[in-house]
């Protein structure tokens, strides 16, 4: 329990003491899931450990591995010693000379596909404590269209009155990014787009003002638009202008009915 909250954190698996390793590694009574994944359970103190295996991560860690041994190598036959870091993670020396460290390899394979979580719930099952972990890249994609999309930081403000405000202001414009980017999976799930990457075309809709030198009246100039931003505004339940049309008549958007 820390200050009270209840928490579900990654846990660092080459990190824990031996006693905890060797359970780790050793058999687990898995309870299997329809997408080929297994879990198990452990209780330390007050706290619970999940472990997760997973097929596909374990071949990515062994492909990614693979690639770290090919390049200890080249470092190797190159004369390139570097221990540690990239491509000497599998390197060891003996005697001045560089070989490939075989038990590094070997350890690390024990942990392919396998992941944890440390949690204080206590009355969630193992399936749905993994959900709620699974769902943290959705909380941190929202941080980042928050501060990098939307302006929230830096603030450059000095008076809380105008702080609340801009914070307030970029609340509710996360409210209507979340709600547009729900509208359109609804229509284009097999087309799926990032909160960010929707703001970014939604940003490159532009308009030009052009004048008839002869008369002094003004025109609006549609940029060209791309099938993800008509996408977007259809979702949206708008359609994009695409001709040019007099500035006093025209509206840039229009409802489709």
């Amino acid at each position: 329990m820390v200050l009270g909250a209840e928490y579900v954190v990654a846990a660092r698996l080459r990190s824990l003491n031996q006693k905890l390793t060797n359970i780790i590694l050793g058999t687990h009574d898995w309870t299997k899931l329809k997408d080929g994944r297994k879990l198990v359970e452990y209780r330390i103190g007050n706290q619970r450990l999940i472990l997760r295996y997973c097929p596909d991560y374990a071949a990515r860690m062994q492909h990614k591995r693979e690639q770290q041994v090919e390049k200890a190598k080249e470092r190797i036959k190159k004369n390139a010693i570097t221990i540690g870091g990239r491509g000497g993670r599998y390197i060891k020396m003996e005697s001045k000379d560089a070989q490939i460290d075989v038990e590094a390899i070997a350890r690390d394979k024990k942990f392919d596909g396998l992941h944890g979580v440390w949690t204080s719930l206590k009355f969630a099952s193992k399936e749905e404590i993994y959900q709620r972990y699974s769902e943290l890249w959705e909380i941190e994609e929202s941080f980042r269209v928050m501060k990098t999309d939307l302006g929230t930081r830096p603030t450059f403000h000095w008076k809380p009155r105008r702080i609340h405000a801009h914070f307030c202001i970029c609340f509710v414009a996360f409210a209507l990014v979340q709600i547009a980017h729900y509208c359109y999976h609804l229509q284009y799930s097999r087309k799926p787009i990032s909160k960010g990457r929707m703001l970014r075309e939604i940003r490159d809709v532009e308009v030009s003002i052009i004048e008839d030198t002869g008369n002094k009246n003004e025109f609006l100039l549609p940029s060209s638009v791309n099938d993800t931003q008509t996408r977007i505004y259809h979702a949206l339940g708008l359609k994009l202008q695409t001709r040019t049309v007099p500035r006093d008549l025209s509206k840039i958007v229009y409802n489709t009915d």
